[in-house]
């Protein structure tokens, strides 16, 4: 149970460039103010916004990715960083473009 007057939130983030707008898989940008049709669980139809995901694979650079190693250090860097603010956490992962937080 979280404590009072806390909730229990999932929370996820990619590396740079690991989801560009335009995303077969859905997408949407800041303030949704163009988003894709689909959602995490149904896929958007085929094509959707391809035209701004070409664009968007133009102007940017690789995805960055984070090795084994430094997979390590990432998580370490988050739990360091939620202990003193006060905020428990049941689970963090991390792998090469992304990480999930269970935290409260």
């Amino acid at each position: 149970m979280p404590l009072t007057g806390k909730q229990w939130r999932h929370i996820t983030f990619g590396t740079h460039n690991s989801w560009l707008p335009g995303d077969p898989r859905g997408f949407r940008d800041h303030n949704h103010r163009l988003h894709s049709s689909g959602d995490h669980r149904l896929v958007p139809p085929a094509g959707e916004y391809a035209k701004l995901n070409q664009y968007a694979k133009q102007i940017s650079s690789t995805p960055l990715l984070i090795n084994k190693p430094n997979q390590w250090v990432v998580l370490h860097a988050i739990k360091t960083k939620l202990e003193p603010l006060d905020h428990r956490h049941i689970a963090i992962a991390c792998c090469g473009m992304h990480v999930h937080i269970l935290v409260e």
